[in-house]
């Protein structure tokens, strides 16, 4: 169990002091549970004995304290208190349960939100290596760790305190006879653990690890709808996923039929010791009133301490099976928190300035496990309200160095300056400036209106802007047909919409926040010569207004552009003009042609 260490890396100061709060509460729990079982041997002794008053000391002093009228109404009043006491102890243990549950809720939500807030946050490059499959298993895994570590953890830490306790009681009682119990309980118990604790790891790896499996599956699956169908793919699909989804539910029920299996084994056993044990005694030729007294005690103990004992061992299987998905979930919020740790220093971040010029200075970039460089020493200039085409053949690194320019990727070797400053320096601010198109775009399964506004509250949404955003993108039109106009739903990634319409309200997205900055990565790629047309025209009315940076394979896109820069393999090869690169480039000419 040296592993569930980490787990409190999960709890920050008050956590841990709940934690603390908790046990005592548990403490609490289990000492009302023994005063429970304690209260069996006085009432059997009341009901068996001729004169219990000799023989029990709290039905001495309790009789001498309230000195009753007679046996009866003592026996009544010690009744009903004991009754009460029972009524007492079960609110409390039912409040105390509810605190439990409270507990994992309450851990559960903060962590999966810190680690999902990790993610969003983690530079683009983090992404680039991660499979979001893994990344949307890792968000579920915190709400089975709480349920897996968390909560079985208060289970045994209240099920071995109240088992303790009634250890203690039944020692009280008879010494010998407890001591046996014990024995064989820690001997059953040890040779149980032992031979389930590397087992329990394993299926908890297997489960974790298929459980990502079918998520990226569906994902996949899904996600790739169009083409399945045309492909008739189907059957690979269903094939990957249902292997994976019987491997991830095989390895739980496994874990289920180990972690109850010890129960079987240890009620048979205990019915047989104590059994086992009032024969040996009447055979011996003990009195049977004494036999009866301590037995029911015995019977009384034994039957809480079966599901005691029962709680404990899957307590600790649901430990062992959890590990994995605990650690894999420590390393994840071990990897968000310096990401977490600069959102909160971004608060005092300053305005970036964009006056000037935007200069890239012999920047250069690497993908992880590539073997040539996406950019290459490249060096350029644009000056403020330009507008400024990037075009090359496929992997000329066109989307590379927008990626540069907008500050999702790093330069491994020189920098990107706005005015003279670094962007990495105040890259939020500068990104605020920025209105972006990519080549895919992404539709929420919200409304028009929702997803040109993309990300702000509704009751914070400005329907003015978003008309003239749509105008610009030239889909306003279609939008004013449609009978819920801007309420229209477009379905999950805009599924009810064409190509086209989607790319349209992509870019009504980018021109909603009237950004400085704005980039066109290949956004024209889905639109038709007339669609696209208009859309130049549209984008021209933004000619010294804006800073616009064409990404084009077409270059019918850039020829309205100020400057041009023409990229091969990562380096900048030209620049200029469309009418001069096609006079004076050769390779330039012959792209323009094919």
């Amino acid at each position: 169990m040296a592993g569930l260490i980490k787990f409190f890396y999960l709890f920050d100061t008050r956590g841990k002091i709940t934690l603390c709060l908790l046990s005592i509460l548990i403490l609490i729990g289990s000492g009302l549970e023994l005063i429970g079982i304690g209260a069996v041997l006085p009432v059997v002794e009341m009901f068996s004995l001729p004169n219990p008053l000799e023989a029990n000391d709290l039905l001495k002093w309790l009789h001498e304290k309230f000195n009753p009228k007679s046996k009866n109404q003592f026996i009544a009043c010690f009744l009903i208190g004991v009754a009460c006491l029972y009524v007492f102890k079960n609110i409390y243990l039912l409040w105390l349960l509810s605190f439990q549950t409270k507990i994992v809720t309450n851990k559960s939500y903060l962590i999966a939100s810190r680690l999902f807030r990790g993610y969003l946050y983690n530079p683009y490059t983090f992404h680039l290596k991660h499979n979001s499959a893994v990344l949307l298993r890792n968000i579920n895994l915190v709400r089975e760790v709480m349920h897996l570590i968390l909560f079985p953890m208060m289970v045994f830490f209240s099920e071995a305190t109240l088992g303790l306790a009634v250890f203690v009681l039944l020692a009280w009682v008879d010494l010998l006879s407890t001591l046996v119990i014990l024995a064989v309980l820690a001997l059953l118990g040890g040779i149980y653990y032992l031979a389930t604790r590397k087992k329990l790891t394993t299926l908890g790896e297997l489960s974790k690890l298929h459980n990502g499996k079918t998520i990226q599956h569906v994902n996949q699956g899904l996600g790739s709808i169009k083409e399945v169908k045309i492909l008739g793919q189907e059957l690979f699909f269903d094939t990957l996923f249902s292997k994976h989804l019987f491997k991830f539910l095989h390895s739980n029920r496994r874990y289920q039929i180990i972690s109850q299996s010890f129960r079987f084994f240890i009620e048979s056993l205990m019915v047989i010791l104590v059994f086992g044990g009032m024969s040996f005694f009447l055979i011996s030729g003990e009195d049977i009133n004494n036999i009866l007294v301590i037995f029911t005690v015995f019977a009384v103990g034994i039957v809480r301490l079966v599901p005691c004992a029962n709680r404990i061992t899957w307590a600790i299987a649901t430990i062992r099976f959890g590990i994995p998905s605990m650690e894999e979930v420590v390393a994840q919020i071990k990897i968000s928190e310096n990401i977490l740790a600069n959102l909160r220093d971004e608060k005092f971040s300053k305005k970036m300035k964009f006056e000037d010029r935007i200069e890239l200075k012999s920047v250069t970039y690497l993908y992880e496990n590539a073997t040539n460089p996406s950019c290459e020493s490249v060096s350029l200039s644009i000056s403020k309200n330009s507008c400024v085409g990037l075009v090359g053949s496929t992997g000329a690194g066109k989307t590379t160095l927008s990626n540069l320019l907008t500050g999702l990727l790093n330069p491994l070797k020189g920098e990107v300056l706005v005015d003279g400053q670094n962007i990495q320096s105040e890259l939020r601010s500068w990104q605020q400036q920025i209105g972006y198109v990519p080549q895919s775009i992404y539709l929420m399964d919200d409304t028009i209106k929702g997803n040109v506004a993309f990300g702000v509250n509704y009751e914070n949404v400005k329907e003015n802007k978003v008309w003239e955003a749509l105008k610009l993108a030239q889909v306003d039109d279609f939008v004013r047909d449609l009978p819920n106009q801007l309420g229209t739903v477009v379905g999950e990634n805009g599924v009810r919409l064409s190509g086209g319409q989607r790319q349209r309200i992509g870019i009504a997205r980018a021109l909603y926040r009237d950004p400085q900055l704005l980039v066109l990565d290949e956004a024209t790629a889905a639109l038709d010569n007339e669609t696209e047309r208009a859309l130049m025209d549209a984008i021209e009315t933004l000619s010294g207004k804006k800073t616009i940076i064409l990404i084009a394979h077409r270059l019918t896109t850039v020829k309205r552009c100020d400057v041009v820069f023409y990229l091969d393999n990562g380096q900048l090869i030209d620049s200029g003009t469309h009418e001069s690169l096609l006079r004076e480039n050769a390779d330039f000419r012959k792209m323009a042609q094919a």
